[in-house]
């Protein structure tokens, strides 16, 4: 039969343990996941202390090297290149507009004779409707 300080030191390693597989599994996780891997990112995810995962040789390592030894994630690269792909097709349909506006050199005078008329069709209507009153 165990005595009941025997229980307790079994319960503490049990509990200690558990806490670092749960470290572990959420170290995995973070890792799949691409998120960045620190001893603060792993605290804050998992709710251990700083404290317990610089003092756990096993923990400490598997952090450092990972912290260390970043790479760029497949789903960032493939991010990248869809967003580069899409500023692609923007730059393209801009210079396809530009080039429009560049065939037709004359816009700025069309503009200008547009707004003469206006400004004539105004002044007739303005006198129109004085001569009516």
């Amino acid at each position: 039969m165990l005595k009941s300080a025997e229980k307790i030191v079994l319960l503490a390693k049990k509990k200690s343990q558990d806490k670092e597989q749960l470290v572990l599994d959420a170290i995995q996780t973070m890792k799949t996941q691409h998120k960045k891997i620190t001893f603060y990112s792993v605290q804050k995810t998992t709710g251990v202390s700083k404290s317990y995962l610089y003092n756990n040789a096993t923990l400490r390592k598997a952090i450092t090297e990972l912290r260390d030894g970043v790479q760029p994630s497949p789903s960032d690269a493939d991010t990248t290149e869809t967003l580069l792909a899409a500023m692609k097709l923007e730059l393209r349909d801009l210079r396809k507009r530009l080039r429009a506006y560049e065939k037709d050199g004359f816009y700025k005078e069309k503009y200008e004779a547009m707004r003469a008329e206006r400004d004539r069709y105004k002044a007739n209507y303005e006198r129109l409707l004085g001569e009516r009153y």
